[in-house]
């Protein structure tokens, strides 16, 4: 079993292929919200697209091992690391992962060049890659991992940083270290659930 968390920042505007910002400023102009570009900055729309960002630091729980964290220089370097990590893992753990985490690390890997056999689609209720936040969305309604981990009497995950707008302009060591209590609080998470929820 393995657990994991991405933290990612939006690329700069002046660091996109000047046709795709032109193109991204053009399919923006008319909208009213939603905006992918707006003026000098990104808009709503550009939140999630893995085109438009890349993957700051990993961090990875194995089982009963130590959390582990990938970060540095080479966004390629992180990718392929993790991606190691989930080759023969029976279950795949995360907090949002499904939506979010596992096709950033597969589209951004592929834009690096790397592959994987994770596929593009995963369904929410998978038995290899398991949602927490689609187990307590499904059963309980809505909440961000802080509010489940206080329904459940786990510390909440102390993030020493307010605006996770543009993580970039922070320490790496202040984002990593928010990204480990993501995964200390998605793993004991992921625990009090199987015994609550499936009765083990």
């Amino acid at each position: 079993m393995i657990c994991i968390d991405i933290e990612t920042s939006p690329i700069a505007l002046k660091d996109l292929p000047p046709e795709n910002k032109a193109y991204l400023e053009e399919k923006s102009k008319n909208k009213r919200s939603g905006k992918i570009i707006d003026g000098e900055n990104y808009g709503q729309g550009a939140i999630g697209k893995f085109e438009l960002n890349k993957i700051l630091c990993c961090c990875v729980k194995e089982d009963d091992k130590e959390i582990e964290a990938f970060f540095g220089d080479s966004e390629a370097g992180i990718i392929s690391d993790v991606l190691s990590m989930l080759v023969g893992q029976d279950h795949v753990i995360g907090f949002n992962h499904i939506s979010f985490d596992l096709p950033m690390l597969k589209m951004r890997g592929l834009i690096h060049g790397l592959h994987t056999t994770m596929p593009f689609n995963i369904k929410q209720w998978s038995e290899h890659y398991i949602d927490v936040r689609y187990q307590l969305t499904d059963k309980y309604g809505v909440g961000d991992l802080a509010y489940w981990s206080r329904v459940f009497n786990i510390k909440p995950p102390q993030w020493q940083i307010d605006d996770k707008s543009d993580l970039s302009k922070y320490p790496i060591a202040d984002v990593v270290k928010g990204c480990r209590d993501d995964v200390r609080c998605t793993h004991s998470l992921f625990l009090k659930l199987n015994n609550s929820i499936k009765g083990e």
